[in-house]
């Protein structure tokens, strides 16, 4: 089974974005890079959108998955 969430990150005063993800860490990393100033993300089950976790740049992700 492939393992996807869905992610909403908060990326300035009034931007949001979302994204398709597998793996945290990556996604973290990625977004350091692309947008420097982000400052929440909210983590939500791919098929239920239940949210499962809500990580800030100053608290980010510690493993790849969240479940």
């Amino acid at each position: 089974m492939n393992y996807k969430v869905r992610i909403i990150v908060k990326v300035s005063n009034t931007k949001f974005v979302r994204y398709r993800v597998s793996n945290l860490l990556k996604f973290t990393n990625y977004l350091n890079h692309a947008y420097a100033d982000w400052r929440y993300m909210n983590v939500y089950e791919y098929t239920s959108r239940r949210q499962i976790a809500s990580f800030t740049k100053k608290n980010p992700p510690k493993t790849a998955k969240v479940f």
